[in-house]
């Protein structure tokens, strides 16, 4: 590709950075590989396909690099994924709309789906690439067609155009007022704000961002393609980490939970709120695509494409990174890359859009992107002018906090959190309420993302999302000898009695690296107080693995107190090939005893039939004897294999129909375009105990350590479909990452706390 003036001096200036060099790198995959789905997200009647392309050449050879797609597809009510056959947005019958699987073909290094010729239980069907499905929309598709991308849509407009914004801290006093936010425009970069972007001149800023917002600017790297005898953009980019987020219609139920009645006054005025995707990709910005509504839409309301862009946020702390865009090299720190997650709170003004001061803040971080930038002033006075003080400018990994209550209204910056020692924003927070106040509760990532370790202990951040501050003692709290040279997982908050005040919050750590990683199970007690010096923070479980993923809690019948993990990590290069073992975890809190993962049950070889019978344990024949045997040690253990690599677990753990599930990962090989063969475990929680299903189970009926093939590791989900009970056996959603439970009563997409988790059953 022939490199012009500014892209050749964009890529000077990445080479002479300095940000690469902790930079997590992007899939090993070939360039003439096909496009490959990424992630999944099931909610409500919908299901939402991530995926992306490394390189995409037309036939008059033009080409675009590390691009991304968004699909949605129909999910029917026996939890088939369907097309929209005839284009007409209405689910018919499997004629008109086929049922699909998706796979994932190692050969072709790309994601190709089964299209059933009828009724997909009878498996006549036709195997076809991508390229080839007819979803209800495509939100790339949308913006490539979007006709001028300079031109900033009036955010009540429904028109086919962008709104973009940023937010630039003028004051730097690390917040945001609502005049610090602005179009994403060139006229926000003018005279005394471009040295922000670093770059040279006011000139360059215009054409980056010019470029950013999807226009061709022919100084910068092309990635225009022929479609339908017009030369489009390809403006959407790699999505990678960040599964999709689909909020529609409140979903928390705290009035029903917690007879909250200002909850319902909330839920009532959003019942019928436009549903909307979020997510972030490789091209600098957080996305919001329309979803439209799950029933008729009410009046009044603009009438946005399916699969529209409502809007996009450009944030401050990735500004200095966005110049990798118009370069000819991958991007590899201005991503939005981990997946947005969202909380229903009680912590607004009470206003129109925030009935009884309730609200929906979107959480998002930047996993192992955004690397800390420091951009000093006396090279260029004129280029800082517009921003106050003389101290260089530092941007870093950050959380980003906003408010999308209202969908119909433009949303509103809260916060970036973000601070020297928090490193690499990698794991998903948890909200949690306490003496009537609500906080966010976040550990320290990374300080080295391209071999995902720390190199100092691991700090805990507890922040008032009411009051926009942090809480004394967590601002933040050096973990110490509890977390040597390690990093924080994905947390959990738990109200085990149900009072409305959280009792603890749980979440893991991580040490070392590929070769020898080490982790523990941390908990936060708040004895029913909002003051941080009444918090106390024990050690629950010596690991001796890596706890990132967030835990599954759940009180039994004897009103124990369960957690339940999964260890392993695949997040640095070195990852794939590591060889240490790890496991699932199922462990018993009783709130003053520290627990060590080598000491518990070892269930590995138990296998549980129909009838409770056990087998592989010498000596126990009984469910009920293999319960008390891993109860007298605190819980179980069961060890995952090590083949070419070891297995490890690739997402949360799912409680779902008396049953603990699992997804595991084995990378295939180092460098294999995040290739893996994926299972599925099924554990009795009580006993680690694989299940062993029958064969008069329902034709796909869920089995014990199901092989799901090879393909980038999955999140399942539990899908509740509509119907009435009883259910039958919970069963795999071919290809989707998620686990189909129906019929069940539908319980719409959450917004997810992770508040009482054992109780919801949400995607």
């Amino acid at each position: 590709m022939r490199r012009l003036p500014l892209a050749a001096l964009l890529a000077l200036l990445l080479s002479r950075s300095g940000d690469d060099s902790r930079a997590q790198s992007l899939p090993a995959c070939p360039l003439d590989g096909g496009e490959i789905v990424a992630q999944t997200r099931i909610g409500g009647d919908l299901a939402l396909l991530a995926s992306y392309r490394l390189l995409q050449r037309d036939a008059h050879q033009h080409e675009a690099r590390w691009t991304g797609e968004l699909r949605a597809l129909f999910v029917d009510a026996r939890g088939w994924l369907r097309e929209d056959g005839d284009g007409d947005g209405q689910l018919g019958d499997y004629t008109q709309d086929p049922a699909v699987a998706l796979r994932y073909e190692a050969g072709e290094v790309a994601s190709r789906f089964d299209r059933y010729q009828r009724d997909p239980q009878l498996g006549l069907f036709d195997s076809l690439p991508l390229s080839a499905l007819r979803p209800l929309w495509r939100a790339g598709a949308w913006l490539s067609a979007v006709p001028d991308a300079r031109l900033q849509r009036d955010y009540a407009s429904a028109q086919r155009a962008r709104h973009l914004f940023t937010a630039l801290d003028l004051d730097q006093d690390g917040r945001f007022s609502a005049d610090e936010q602005l179009p994403l425009q060139p006229a926000s970069f003018s005279a005394g704000r471009y040295g922000l972007l670093d770059l040279p001149d006011a000139g360059s800023a215009t054409q980056l961002i010019e470029h950013v917002r999807g226009a061709a600017v022919p100084e910068l790297r092309a990635r225009e393609l022929l479609e339908d005898g017009v030369l489009r953009t390809q403006r959407l980019g790699m999505i990678l980490n960040s599964q999709p987020l689909l909020i529609g219609a409140p979903a928390e139920h705290y009035d029903l939970l917690y007879a909250d009645t200002s909850y319902s006054a909330f839920f009532k005025r959003y019942r019928q709120r436009r549903r909307v995707v979020y997510l972030g990709a490789g091209d600098g910005l957080l996305h919001a695509f329309n979803a439209g509504f799950a029933g008729s839409a009410p009046d009044g309301l603009s009438a946005h494409a399916p699969g529209a862009e409502l809007w996009a946020y450009a944030p401050y702390n990735l500004l200095p990174h966005l110049r990798e865009l118009g370069s000819d090299s991958a991007p590899q720190q201005a991503w939005v890359d981990a997946a947005p997650t969202a909380f229903d709170l009680r912590i607004f003004n009470e206003d129109a859009d925030h009935p009884g001061g309730w609200g929906t803040l979107l959480v998002v971080g930047m996993r192992l992107r955004a690397a800390p930038r420091t951009l000093p002033r006396n090279a260029a006075p004129a280029a800082f002018a517009g921003f106050a003080g003389s101290e260089p400018l530092r941007t870093r990994p950050a959380l980003l906090l906003l408010d999308v209550s209202n969908p119909e209204q433009p949303p509103r910056l809260l916060a970036e959190l973000s601070d020297a020692a928090l490193g690499f924003t990698l794991a998903q927070p948890a909200a949690f309420r306490v003496g009537g106040k609500w906080f966010l509760l976040f550990g320290s990532g990374p300080d080295d993302a391209r071999r995902a370790s720390a190199s100092s202990s691991a700090r805990l951040y507890v922040y008032d999302l009411a009051a926009a501050r942090y809480v004394s003692g967590y601002a933040p709290r050096d973990l110490g000898s509890l977390a040597p040279a390690s990093f924080i997982g994905s947390a959990v908050a738990v109200d085990w009695n149900l009072d409305f005040n959280t009792d603890s919050l749980y979440f893991g750590t991580a040490s070392g690296e590929a070769a020898t990683p080490g982790g523990r199970l941390l908990r936060l007690d708040l004895h029913d107080s909002p003051e941080p010096s009444a918090w106390t923070l024990h050690s629950v479980l010596e690991a001796r693995r890596p706890l990132l993923e967030k835990p599954a809690p759940r009180l039994d019948a004897q009103q124990r107190r369960w957690l339940y993990l999964g260890s392993g990590r695949l997040l640095s290069d070195s990852d794939g090939s590591s060889r240490a073992a790890q496991a699932a975890l199922g462990v018993i809190d009783d709130g003053s005893t520290l627990l060590d993962a080598e000491q518990l049950y070892n269930s590995s070889a138990a296998s549980l039939d129909g009838r409770d019978t056990v087998s592989g344990i010498s000596g126990i024949r009984s469910l009920a004897q293999l319960r008390s045997a891993v109860a007298a040690r605190g819980g179980w253990r069961v060890d995952l294999p090590v083949e070419s690599s070891a297995e490890r677990a690739s997402a949360a753990p799912l409680l779902a129909d008396g049953s603990l599930l699992l997804a595991t990962a084995i990378p295939t090989a180092a460098g294999s375009c995040l290739a893996a063969q994926r299972r599925l475990y099924a554990l009795e929680p009580d006993s680690g105990a694989l299940r062993l299903r029958t064969g008069a189970d329902a034709a796909g009926a869920l089995r014990s350590a199901t092989a799901l093939g090879a393909g980038p590791p999955l999140k399942p989900a539990l899908l509740l479909a509509g119907g009435k009970t009883p259910a039958p056996p919970l069963r795999i959603l071919p290809g989707a990452g998620a686990v189909l439970n129906a019929p069940q009563a539908d319980h719409g997409a959450p917004a997810g706390s992770g508040e009482i988790d054992w109780w919801e059953l949400h995607p």
